[in-house]
């Protein structure tokens, strides 16, 4: 018998479809490795992904005789000491626990983070090795790293793995679970039928005219998160493109007035911080500034206190009335790609940015008042189109780890960020710069878990010794986050730290009058952030440290 032969058999801690009581699908978030660097902003937020296909799902599977499912999140990101969660012995969610107090038929996995693939194949083995009155029917598999790699999903019990968005055919896909019809007319999917493997055509994908169709995300449906701060999105998809980065999909979006509609009604149940999590905000510039400018007339006429971030291209500095709305609109902190300071990667990249303004529009950011995130990738490979032999290619491909590093740094004080985001160039599954690197077999052995933008990867440019260019990388960010020449000397940092927060702290009422408040608070809260970022820089240091990562670096 297969998965496409049988329909689900009632267990006896769920109810058949024909009850009165729905099926429960449970959509759980994957969580980081211990070492994962954005663990401690993970405990903050959700992810938005599962907590639309657990709402799409919701709302959609209902028959004759009325809904038939039931659904709920678990983040293992965010899954709250205060909620008093059940927990295994590592501390993470156990999950049989769970199956135990509520029983889900249909398990959905998400693993849109490539460095969460280990975890979601260790949740498909245990889901599947769990007693037979407690045992899932069905496990599904999502998220970025799932489409581009399906077959060690399915190999380790999963029954199926989307392949791209799951929202337009999530209701299709467990109704013919639920009743065991066949799969075989579902596009954008893979999965098992008995022992083979198949992959229907497609990638699935929410067309324009569905977006504002969508229902808005159910953020009620996480269990034994503690959510600080929201996750919202208007696009989907992105027309850069990008060598580096997944998204390939053209742009979408739902209508300004409703996602302005989306930003009242979470703000009108006590939710004041929101991440936008679009590629870039201004990819629909008419809808952006439409949306932005109805939140700052409600936000002025209730008097709202709200705080936002979003993530937008550094050449928005030349329209500088857009920033003046996103300041009025609540937009507090911007997360720019800056990528490089060096010309010649940036055109490698297709990055379409212009190094010759890049610091004259940062400065343009940080004139509005904003704290400006930024975000670069360190120990970018050439890719052979961009090897010139006689130019600037040339010079790269034999630039040393140290002299990169002393382009970036120099740039970084020139700049001057409040926060910064210096990560190692991570080839991952699905983007043309990975394909380029194993076609030269430069891909190091090493496990998915590790593919968070900390960890060397692949083998560098001939300039660069690989045990130099991992150290570089990380001096990059502890040069930033402790203070300048006593970055080696950790307790005294954080001693530095605590005092300058504390000097900041009650110059308040002298600075006022001298420099505003708004000059004060930037300087305040960037004191704050950097002490943040130091811990944050030290517990990451110490963990990889226990890995013996630069042992296994140096055998390869």
């Amino acid at each position: 018998m297969t998965i496409t032969d049988v329909a689900i058999t009632p267990n006896p801690r769920s109810p058949s479809p024909a009850s009165c009581s729905p099926l429960l699908l449970r959509v759980v978030n994957c969580r980081f490795p211990p070492h994962n660097i954005y663990r401690y902003q993970a405990t903050k937020t959700t992810a938005l992904g599962p907590v639309m296909v657990a709402t799409v799902a919701k709302a959609s599977c209902v028959d004759d005789t009325g809904p038939w499912l039931s659904a709920e999140v678990i983040d293992e990101n965010n899954y709250s000491p205060r909620r008093k969660g059940p927990r295994d012995d590592s501390g993470a969610p156990d999950h049989g626990a769970l199956q135990r107090e509520r029983y889900a038929a249909f398990i959905g996995l998400s693993c849109g983070m490539t460095s969460s693939a280990p975890r979601c194949l260790e949740l498909i083995r245990a889901y599947r090795s769990m007693p037979e009155e407690i045992r899932p029917e069905r496990i599904i598999v999502g998220g970025w790293h799932a489409m581009d790699n399906p077959t060690p999903f399915l190999e380790a019990g999963a029954d199926v793995v989307v392949r791209g968005e799951a929202e337009p055919m999530i209701g299709t896909l467990l109704t013919a679970l639920r009743d065991g019809h066949s799969l075989e007319n579902i596009s954008g999917i893979s999965y098992r039928r008995g022992t083979e493997i198949l992959s229907n055509p497609g990638e699935a994908q929410v067309p324009q005219e569905m977006m504002d169709r969508l229902p808005d995300p159910d953020f009620a449906l996480v269990r034994y998160a503690n959510i600080k701060i929201f996750p919202v999105g208007r696009t989907r998809g992105c027309d850069g493109r990008c060598r580096f980065c997944r998204v390939k999909s053209g742009a979408r979006w739902i209508s300004p007035q409703r996602f302005l509609e989306q930003l009242i009604v979470l703000s009108s149940k006590g939710a004041r911080r929101f991440f936008v999590i679009d590629d870039r905000s201004e990819q629909d510039l008419p809808g952006f500034e439409h949306w932005l400018r109805g939140l700052a007339e409600i936000k002025k006429d209730r008097k709202l206190r709200l705080d936002l971030t979003t993530q937008n291209r550094l050449s928005l500095a030349e329209r500088p009335e857009v920033l003046e709305l996103m300041r009025q609109a609540g937009v507090k902190t911007v997360a720019i790609g800056f990528e490089s300071p060096i010309p010649a990667e940036l055109r490698a990249m297709r990055k379409p940015l212009k190094p010759s303004k890049m610091l004259e529009w940062s400065r343009e950011w940080k004139r509005h008042g904003f704290f400006v995130h930024m975000m670069l990738i360190f120990g970018y490979p050439l890719p052979p189109h961009a090897r010139d032999h006689a130019g600037e290619g040339a010079q790269l491909l034999r630039m040393s780890a140290r002299e990169r590093a002393r382009h970036f740094r120099r740039f970084i004080r020139r700049v001057r960020p409040d926060t910064l985001q210096a990560l190692l160039y991570t080839p991952l599954p699905g983007t043309e710069d990975r394909e380029f690197l194993e076609q030269e077999g430069r891909i190091y052995p090493f496990g998915w878990e590790y593919y968070d933008g900390t960890w060397l990867l692949f083998e560098p440019d001939e300039g660069a010794e690989p045990a130099e260019l991992q150290r570089e990388a990380i001096n990059l960010m502890r040069a930033f986050y402790a203070f300048p020449w006593l970055w080696r000397f950790k307790t005294t940092s954080l001693v530095l730290h605590l005092a300058r927060i504390g000097l900041v702290t009650i110059s308040l009422p002298l600075a006022w009058p001298i420099v505003g408040w708004g000059r004060w608070h930037r300087l305040w809260r960037d004191s704050k952030r950097r002490f943040q970022g130091h811990l944050v820089v030290l517990a990451w240091l110490k963990n990889f440290r226990k890995t013996g990562f630069e042992r296994r670096l140096a055998a390869v």
